[in-house]
């Protein structure tokens, strides 16, 4: 799925008045909280993230807009919107809302982090992980 696409979607669902600007960054920073904590703990094939046969985790962000491929395709593209619902609330100031959709996102990041677990072999070095090259 592309960013606009999964944009238009949250913006079907959830009629706000944030501009794509607003909404693509905070969608770059959970695609960002994606590589760090799951895609680059494992030793994934280019072909199965997003199914970008030039996937190049070095370079990912270089191009990004809103004709990006996004990391997560579905049944897992909850986390996008839930994650958007919940910038959107807190920017609102609407705490009620808030709660409920970061608790939404959290149980729909997990499910996908545990999916991806299950799915791909995790790289070599676990000390890799905290390197801070990475980031």
């Amino acid at each position: 799925m592309k960013a606009q696409e999964l944009i238009e979607e949250y913006d079907e669902l959830y009629p706000n008045i944030r501009s794509m600007d607003i909404k693509m960054k905070w969608l770059k920073r959970i695609e960002q909280t994606i590589m760090n904590e799951v895609i680059l703990t494992h030793e994934a094939l280019e072909n199965e993230v997003a199914g970008a046969e030039d996937f190049d985790k070095e370079t990912y962000f270089d191009d990004w807009g809103e004709n990006k491929e996004l990391l997560i395709d579905s049944p897992f593209t909850n986390v996008y919107i839930t994650y958007l619902v919940a910038q959107e609330a807190q920017v609102n100031m609407e705490d009620d809302r808030f709660n409920t959709a970061a608790t939404l996102h959290n149980n729909d990041y997990l499910a996908f982090q545990q999916y991806f677990n299950r799915t791909h072999k995790p790289v070599e070095n676990p000390s890799a992980w905290l390197s801070h090259r990475r980031l």
